[in-house]
């Protein structure tokens, strides 16, 4: 029930934030959020990727303002980096399994 209760109040939160955004940003927000690349969302909303990259970056500053009042990481103005492409990860390095 407290799981339940704390699980309907932060979507009631990220709903109140996502719709502080504009209608583009917050298509580029649930977009992105369903797995699509940069390029990918520009392409489905019919917009530059210069235009999307832009938009994107305004609408993180802008949900960080709304769910992050105190200025916590709102302040540092810092956006985690969504890559376009997706990353490979490193290989896995095995114990006792020296690769030189």
């Amino acid at each position: 029930p407290d799981e339940q209760a704390i699980a309907n109040e932060s979507r009631v939160t990220l709903m109140a934030a996502l719709d502080t955004l504009s209608e583009t940003q917050r298509q580029i927000v649930l977009l992105r959020l369903s797995g699509l690349t940069g390029r990918e969302v520009a392409e489905e909303l019919g917009i530059g990727y210069t235009a999307m990259k832009s938009a994107q970056y305004r609408a993180f500053i802008r949900l960080r303002q709304h769910l992050d009042p105190e200025g916590g990481i709102a302040a540092t103005g810092h956006v985690p980096r969504i890559p376009s492409q997706p990353q490979p990860r490193p290989p896995r390095k095995e114990p006792g399994h020296d690769t030189h």
